[in-house]
């Protein structure tokens, strides 16, 4: 949602309400990262970043949604394929 903002900020009347409420979100999940053991900091940035360049490339152009969707699916199931096999190997090695 935010690299659609930031593609059409000039068209936005209230970007900066927008900036000023998303810097709160994400000073919380930031936050809530930090704080607690059981949440994964990594994969709220690494959200972070994978969603502003999937909005900012989806708001650029309708074409390249496509490419970005192929994309986000291959590597989706690459890594599902390649955690679960590293997952489940240390998962035998402790029984």
């Amino acid at each position: 949602m935010v690299g659609f903002v930031l593609v059409n900020r000039n068209r936005l009347a209230s970007f900066e309400d927008f900036l000023k409420q998303f810097g709160v979100i994400l000073l919380l999940n930031l936050g809530i990262g930090v704080i607690f053991d059981s949440v994964d900091l990594s994969a709220h940035v690494g959200g972070l970043i994978i969603g502003l360049i999937g909005g900012y490339i989806c708001a650029k152009s309708r074409n390249f949604k496509y490419i970005y969707l192929v994309i986000s699916i291959v590597t989706t199931i690459f890594l599902y394929n390649y955690l679960v096999g590293v997952f489940s190997s240390k998962i035998l090695l402790l029984n």
